[in-house]
């Protein structure tokens, strides 16, 4: 193990990310103002989500540069969705540039080529894509491993409960398609089992060490994702 990794543990122990209640009450907040409000004793008080994600990566690369690959790939997969869509007619080039985490406007890669030809799951296989890339990269350390294999699981199982039936243009090889489960159940229990897994390496003998290093910048990124999302949302009146 390397010795830097000691170091970012050190120094992610210091770090606080959102508590539950904070959370419950940005999800709570009706309008703009009431989350200005809710948001001004964080670190998005000034609804700035460029300098976030900025500090975010900065942190990355001093901490855990071998988890760089890991979130970059996946804020690349976000943007090349919301270039589909451009790309589709469902949003002028305005709107997606002020939904990307990028300005790179890039419409000539395979994937969105693919994606174009393929428009009735042109999304899902997007997604197959990048979590391919991922897996192939992580596939040995084993809690990023274990986390992709759950967000496979789900991820299958949403487009064959989409479809009625399983796709092999999308359906992503690690993963499973779950059973009995309702589409309106999948963003919870997916939630729940990704808390489970993350907790399951405890924090006595791995308080030090990859792991809670990965956790830290994990549950960021979807705490990142989650205020923003709620920001566009309530910006657009929803």
């Amino acid at each position: 193990m390397n010795s830097d990794i000691y170091f970012a543990s050190g120094v992610i122990a210091t770090r606080e990310l959102l508590s539950n209640s904070k959370l419950e009450e940005i999800r709570n907040a009706k309008d703009m103002e009431s989350l200005k409000a809710v948001l001004s004793d964080t670190p998005y008080g000034d609804l700035d989500f460029e300098r976030v994600k900025s500090e975010f990566f900065e942190d990355l690369k001093r901490l855990a540069p071998q988890l760089y690959d890991f979130f970059f790939y996946r804020y690349e997969c976000h943007d090349h969705k919301i270039v589909f869509r451009m790309l589709d007619g469902q949003l002028t080039e305005e709107e997606a540039l002020s939904m990307m985490f990028s300005s790179n406007m890039d419409t000539s890669s395979e994937i969105l080529k693919n994606a174009m030809e393929n428009k009735d799951v042109a999304l899902e296989l997007i997604d197959r894509y990048y979590m391919e890339k991922i897996y192939e990269e992580y596939k040995k350390t084993d809690i990023v491993r274990e986390i992709l294999e759950i967000e496979a699981d789900y991820a299958n199982t949403r487009s064959y409960l989409r479809l009625g039936r399983i796709d092999q243009r999308i359906f992503i090889p690690f993963g499973n398609k779950i059973r009995d489960l309702r589409l309106t159940e999948l963003e919870e229990n997916l939630e729940k089992e990704i808390r489970e897994k993350m907790d399951s390496y405890p924090y006595t003998y791995m308080s030090i060490g990859f792991e809670p290093v990965f956790r830290h910048f994990y549950r960021k990124m979807r705490e990142m994702d989650f205020v923003r999302e709620t920001y566009l949302l309530r910006r657009a009146g929803l």
